[in-house]
């Protein structure tokens, strides 16, 4: 066993798309692997990353569309055309003859229903946040809270 630091013991350590959104978007966009290959592959890393103590903090979202509607205002037209051809035209969107801004969404949706059902099934701790884009002020303090382990509300 490694020795930790106590310093290290404290830290807080965050890998943004790591666990769920990067390796949905190789076997299953990319690769339109069946859905039991993403969740073997993602429950393997789960495994690897075990020591660390993972906390998943899920950003659940029901406005999709209208989530990539703002990113794209703010990214550009180069952006949606580029996220919208790597899904529609991988294997998953491939085979289900996705094409432009209705089947980006609809593989977004896929996805994300596909992680939500993989995620109560890993070894990890997790969070769902429900439409966090509405109140990030209070997504964060939930963050906060579940990261530090501190569970009173600050009211009284």
């Amino acid at each position: 066993m490694e020795q930790v630091l106590a310093s290290e013991q404290d830290s807080v350590f965050v890998f943004n798309c790591v666990l769920l959104q990067n390796p949905m978007c190789e076997t299953m966009m990319r690769f339109n692997f069946e859905s039991s290959v993403s969740y073997a592959f993602i429950r393997e890393i789960c495994g690897i990353i075990t020591p660390l103590k993972p906390t998943v903090i899920y950003l659940k979202n029901s406005e999709i569309a209208g989530s990539v509607r703002k990113a794209a205002a703010e990214r550009g037209d180069e952006w949606l055309s580029a996220v919208t051809d790597y899904h529609c035209s991988g294997g998953y969107g491939t085979a289900n003859r996705l094409s432009g801004f209705e089947g980006y969404i609809a593989a977004l949706e896929e996805r994300q229903r596909r992680e939500l059902e993989f995620l109560p099934k890993l070894p990890v701790k997790s969070l769902i946040l429900n439409d966090p884009q509405r109140d990030w002020s209070e997504a964060y303090r939930i963050i906060e809270r579940e990261i530090t382990g501190n569970t009173s509300t600050g009211q009284k």
